[in-house]
């Protein structure tokens, strides 16, 4: 404000302030090293998953559905309906007409189960 003197609309000098604000970020060197290497990393980092890691990838679902498959039913339930439904837990209380504490440590001892089978751990915890 120190630096207004009046001979033009406040409102113009103020634009004139901010314009030449962002002119000078503009030609900045972090500005200019910020938008190459975003640049570079766009093209050198493909979207698509390489063929290898598409393939790890599958696998690993693959056997983390073998593992969900393989709990007991009451648990088994709760984490489909949970994880690949994406129903809330209130839903799913709603929905199998059980407690919502229940659903909560259904899905708890659930994922402590899997935990364990995915880690090598005992199989026989259920």
């Amino acid at each position: 404000m120190h630096s207004y003197r009046g001979e033009a609309n406040f409102k113009t000098w103020l634009y004139r302030i901010a314009s030449n604000h962002c002119n000078d970020y503009v030609r900045s060197a972090h500005y200019r090293y910020t938008v190459l290497t975003e640049k570079i990393a766009k093209f050198t980092k493909g979207k698509e998953p390489s063929p290898e890691e598409a393939a790890i990838l599958n696998s690993r679902k693959k056997e983390l559905s073998e593992q969900v498959l393989s709990l007991p039913i009451k648990y088994r339930e709760v984490i489909f309906l949970f994880y690949f439904e994406l129903l809330s837990q209130k839903e799913i209380s709603l929905m199998l007409d059980i407690n919502l504490n229940t659903v909560k440590s259904r899905l708890s001892r659930a994922k402590f189960l899997l935990k364990n089978i995915l880690e090598g751990g005992d199989e026989d915890a259920r």
